[in-house]
């Protein structure tokens, strides 16, 4: 039964919908609600944080994009916070009607630090690089949007910050849709190796079919 579904899917991607799935859509601002959880030297903990990203579509195939987000956690009286940031230029390759292949090349900043109780920063780690990406972004039904993303970064002294993302988008109308994004990152750098699990809810707002 999950092979039919599973080919079902892949059918639907390179062949599928019409209707709402004029275009995938690269010119947007999304507003995203964080649930993330942090795991430090052996420990996770859960917090929590927002984020902000939009995109603006250049002819047919580029789009310039940009995306902040921020999260925190509090364990034993000690708040960590993260944030990230990116902005870069991407493309889009159709693969077929319903199916394109993204990639992006972007620069990335990346503040994390660690406060103790004392409102007295013990650790801070902030650098600046440059990052990839690579996805698949296809359409499941006229209203359905499924998508994936594999993210590398070399961040100067953090050494690199690597990430997957899957997730899916429900078009309610035209020009809003719902969203629900799984998201993993790993920070690494020689002194501490850091990683976040986040689960994103995003509402999208489409300013056009670029």
């Amino acid at each position: 039964m999950r092979k039919w579904i599973a080919l079902s899917a892949v059918v639907m991607l390179v062949t599928g919908a019409d209707a709402l799935a004029d275009g995938m859509g690269y010119t947007y601002i999304q507003a995203e609600l964080l649930s993330p959880a942090v795991k430090n030297n052996g420990r996770s903990t859960h917090g929590s944080g927002y984020g902000l990203e939009g995109a603006f579509g250049i002819g047919s195939h580029l789009f310039v994009f940009g995306h902040a987000d921020r999260t925190s956690y509090d364990r034993d009286s000690t708040d960590y916070r993260f944030r990230t940031g990116s902005l870069g230029v991407g493309g889009h390759l159709p693969l077929s009607r319903n199916l394109d292949l993204v990639g992006t090349v972007s620069f990335e900043s990346v503040n994390l630090r660690l406060l103790a109780c004392c409102s007295t920063y013990v650790e801070k780690y902030a650098d600046e690089g440059w990052g990839a990406g690579l996805g698949l972004r296809g359409w499941l039904t006229d209203r359905v949007q499924l998508f994936g993303d594999l993210e590398y970064g070399d961040i100067g002294a953090l050494d690199s910050m690597a990430g997957i993302a899957v997730g899916i988008r429900y078009s309610a109308t035209p020009a809003v849709a719902l969203g629900l994004t799984y998201m993993g990152r790993q920070y690494d750098r020689d002194t501490a190796d850091m990683g976040e699990v986040i689960l994103l809810f995003t509402v999208r707002y489409h300013f056009g079919r670029s």
